[in-house]
């Protein structure tokens, strides 16, 4: 073999090295990235203040509604009317539905095959984006409004004056009763 031959082999044995290392390298990625599956949230999350990273999506739901429940069990809506004053309890009306927050945040990592071992690394780094999500409740269960209604006693409201008088030293004086906008009597 000449000498030129001989350089051609070693540059062909070097070459075929550097590719199967690559291959190797590559292998090893694809394999680290299907042993890094989980059910977990990677991203650094948050839902209406809660950290959900860690959780399971069903564990992050779990979280952010009981938060929910903790932040409005107590929402009330006073109403006063005539000087009186009537409370209306509204969380039962209430819902909030984070889902989409939740599945945002778990995409981070559950993605593509390709950048999950990507992004581990970055959150590992803490170099990852922090994500947060406000969401606001809404009124879920229409159906519960009346019965917060008539628990607030407003509907006992009577704008109905009595008619009254009085007597004075030179007369009667008689006040005639106001009849409620809605029964009032038009010619």
């Amino acid at each position: 073999m000449t000498k030129m031959g001989k350089k051609k082999k070693k540059g062909l044995v070097a070459a075929l090295c550097v590719i199967a290392v690559i291959v190797l390298l590559a292998a090893a990625y694809g394999i680290f990235c299907l042993i890094i599956e989980d059910d977990k949230i990677w991203a650094d999350a948050s839902v209406n203040g809660v950290n959900i990273q860690g959780m399971s999506k069903k564990e992050a739901a779990q979280t952010v509604e009981q938060k929910f429940e903790e932040d409005y069990k107590d929402t009330a809506v006073t109403v006063e009317l005539d000087g009186q004053q009537y409370t209306m309890n509204v969380f039962p009306m209430l819902g909030m539905d984070a889902s989409a927050e939740i599945e945002k945040a778990y995409e981070k990592g559950h993605g593509n095959l390709l950048v999950r071992g990507l992004e581990w690394v970055e959150m590992k780094r803490g170099k990852a984006e922090k994500l947060s999500y406000d969401v606001q409740p809404t009124v879920a269960h229409p159906d519960e409004v009346e019965g917060i209604v008539q628990a607030s006693g407003i509907q006992d409201y009577n704008s109905m004056q009595d008619t009254t008088y009085e007597v004075t030293d030179t007369g009667l004086i008689v006040h005639k009763a106001l009849p409620e906008p809605d029964r009032m009597w038009m010619p």
